[in-house]
């Protein structure tokens, strides 16, 4: 078994920190909307916020999608970034009339969307904060046992902003982990050729602790005012390193890797679903092991969106299901007896 995984990638999502008590996505919009509703300040705030959420959601019934289809707060962002910088956009010209709504909200605050994002932005530290949760984030140096026990490096390529998996290993001497910066803390594709790591993580969105610096992308010992993150602005920032190399190595261990693991991602990223089902459709032998603590949601998800993204179906065969908490996961060893029967399940299915 050691001998015969040689490569182990992880996808992980909001939900593989909710253990720590790190908000996920979809929380973080319910405890937007309460600090709008309680803040006496920002009235016309959450009046554009309503605003916005709502045509999310006629938007949605526009397109024939359930009603009860989730709304997070990339979301909201999202359309936040477009509505400020509208007059870019190659549409603007052939839009004579917005909506009115927009006026009456920019009558009254010109930088009204602006605002919102730099609430929002404001609030995003306290919601993903770590500080003085080392207990709470322990599980995660499961990774490290993980890789100790298979004898390879497991390379995790995180969606999340917080600083979770570097909070757990920071004062764990057992194992290694490498997040892609030099001794002068400046990223470096370079440093993820380190042969001592026993775990590399690719933060695929960015980090809180990242910053843009002259040029160079610097990982800060405190959280910048303005972390560099991919936040609610689509693919804009993708096309330049880091994101770039970040998305190509997520690409090629993809392909790499015998068995793909997610864990505690909800597949909303239409970017990453790509990669990963392009991946399951080149190897006939490649498996994708779902793990979450809901299943049965993304069960019925996944097939949507495999169609909708991809137009193919994906295989029974192909997902495996597992319905556990990421902290379950770890503190009870139960990935390892997991992966060595999915690859077994494999290694029967290959013709002789």
């Amino acid at each position: 078994m050691d001998t015969t995984i040689k490569h182990i990638a992880f996808l992980v999502g909001a939900g593989a920190s909710r253990d720590a008590d790190i908000l996920t996505s979809a929380e973080m919009l319910s405890a937007l909307d309460s600090e709008l509703n309680s803040n006496q300040t920002s009235d016309s705030l959450f009046d554009v916020f309503r605003f916005v959420k709502g045509a999310i959601v006629f938007a949605q019934c526009c397109q024939s999608n359930p009603i009860n289809t989730s709304i997070n707060i990339e979301d909201i962002m999202r359309r936040l970034h477009l509505l400020s910088n509208r007059q870019y956009d190659d549409l603007y010209p052939f839009i004579g009339s917005w909506h009115e709504k927009i006026s009456i909200f920019e009558s009254k605050d010109p930088q009204c969307f602006h605002n919102l994002i730099d609430f929002i932005e404001d609030r995003l530290m306290s919601w993903l904060d770590v500080e003085g949760k080392d207990l709470k984030v322990a599980y995660l140096t499961g990774f490290g046992s993980l890789a100790s026990a298979l004898g390879a490096k497991v390379r995790i390529f995180s969606l999340n902003y917080d600083l979770s998996i570097e909070k757990a290993f920071e004062n764990n001497n057992k194992f290694t982990l490498c997040v892609g910066f030099d001794d002068e803390n400046r990223w470096n594709r370079d440093s993820y050729e380190d042969p001592d790591s026993d775990i590399i993580l690719y933060k695929l969105h960015g980090s809180l602790d990242w910053s843009k610096q002259g040029g160079h992308v610097i990982r800060t010992e405190t959280i910048p005012d303005k972390p560099f993150l991919i936040f609610g602005i689509d693919n804009k920032l993708q096309s330049i390193d880091p994101y770039l190399y970040l998305t190509y190595q997520f690409r090629e261990w993809s392909l790499r890797s015998q068995i793909l693991i997610s864990l505690g991602y909800s597949f909303s990223d239409p970017h990453i679903n790509r990669i990963l089902f392009q991946a399951l459709q080149a190897d006939e032998s490649k498996r994708l092991l779902i793990i979450d603590k809901n299943c049965v949601n993304i069960q019925s998800k996944l097939s949507r969106v495999c169609f909708e993204e991809m137009e193919f179906e994906l295989p029974d065969n192909k997902v495996i299901y597992f319905e556990r908490g990421t902290k379950d996961l770890f503190e009870n060893d139960l990935l390892l007896p997991k992966l060595r029967a999915i690859l077994g399940e494999i290694e029967n299915d290959m013709p002789f």
